[in-house]
C-alpha cells in the first residue's frame, strides 16, 4: 500500500491510498524522466521486484501472502525461486 498526502481542501495534511493507476502513471512520469530507464520499468515490474524479495527473505507462504494480498498459496507461489 502506498499512500500520499492530500494537499489541498478540507482534509489538507491527511494521506489517501493512491489507486492503482494513479501509482503507475507515476512510475511512468518518472521513468521519461531519467535518461536509459528501460520501457519495462513498469509498477507491475516494481511489484514482482518487491514480491521476489520477500520471498527471499524466507518469509512463510502465510506471511508473504498477507504482505502481497495474494489469496491463494497457489498465486503466491509465482514468486518463488
Amino acid at each position: 500500500m502506498i499512500m500520499r498526502r492530500i494537499e489541498r481542501g478540507e482534509r489538507k495534511g491527511d494521506a489517501k491510498v493512491w489507486s492503482y493507476p494513479g501509482m503507475e502513471k507515476v512510475v511512468q512520469q518518472m521513468r521519461k524522466k531519467i535518461d536509459g530507464v528501460s520501457k519495462l520499468f513498469t509498477l507491475d515490474a516494481c511489484r514482482h521486484g518487491g514480491m521476489t524479495e520477500l520471498e527471499e527473505a524466507e518469509l512463510t507462504d502465510g506471511q508473504g501472502r498477507a504482505l502481497s494480498g495474494h489469496k491463494t498459496a497457489q498465486a503466491y507461489r509465482g514468486y518463488a525461486k
